[in-house]
């Protein structure tokens, strides 16, 4: 637990550096309107990961946006669609399709007599199986955060998910950078009880893999992986369910 919490101190000026080295060196002006295969213009379309998390941005009315941005690439996502991932340019895109969601099911809850691991306090809801290979950390906290970490003991480097809850802990959507560097993507949103669970993994051009599952609050995510690790990470997010 400690060598990981020391590597994430370590990594936090690599990563604000690598942030700004992904942003585009002008801002452009990205406008256009979302709409279904009827031409029917969709509203309330989140337009995310423009690199500003106070800027919130949604398809009005009449389904249309008019950004400025420096983000290389942006998702467009609402729950009952297909999201799209798009790599930003100098052409202002005028026209988008968005197609109904394939169900992707609803989140699992927790049966009364699961053994899962979680996060106790913190508001917490995310529960993990126990995976041979995979190791659960310690629970560690700050002021405004619980986190555990699950660890592959095979790995010459940690190397694991990290799942963390709090108050101001995810805005329920991956990080930026890893979806800027993707060039592979997609997504799904779990729907049940008012309850949305985004779902969302890609692949960066070095063939490494990341995905993040999370709510607002909430999240469990890996990044920088190889094929081998991620089909063992993605057994304990594909086993998670959710305490009521």
């Amino acid at each position: 637990m400690r060598r990981l919490v020391l590597l994430a101190i370590i990594a936090v000026p690599f990563l604000r550096s690598q942030y700004r080295e992904l942003l585009r060196p002008e801002a452009i002006r990205l406008e256009g309107v979302v709409v279904d295969r009827d031409g029917k213009p969709i509203p309330s379309v989140h337009v995310d990961h423009l690199g500003n998390l106070r800027q919130t941005v949604s398809t009005d009315a009449d389904g249309r946006f008019d950004i400025q941005t420096k983000a290389p690439a942006i998702v467009l996502r609402k729950e009952g669609y297909r999201s799209q991932f798009m790599r930003t340019s100098g052409t202002v895109q005028t026209r988008i399709i968005l197609d109904p969601a394939v169900s992707a099911g609803a989140p699992k809850f927790c049966p009364a007599s699961s053994q899962c691991e979680s996060i106790d306090g913190w508001g917490a809801g995310f529960c993990f199986p126990r995976i041979e290979g995979v190791q659960p950390s310690g629970q560690g906290h700050d002021i405004d955060y619980g986190v555990r970490n699950y660890i592959i003991t095979a790995a010459n480097e940690p190397t694991g998910i990290r799942h963390g809850s709090g108050p101001v802990w995810s805005f329920g959507r991956p990080v930026d950078t890893d979806v800027w560097k993707s060039v592979e993507y997609s997504e799904v949103i779990y729907v049940a009880d008012k309850l949305a669970i985004l779902d969302a993994r890609g692949r960066t051009p070095d063939g490494k893999r990341w995905r993040y599952l999370g709510r607002f609050g909430e999240s469990a995510s890996y990044s920088g992986v190889g094929d081998d690790a991620a089909q063992l990470l993605d057994r304990v997010l594909d086993g998670m369910c959710v305490r009521r």
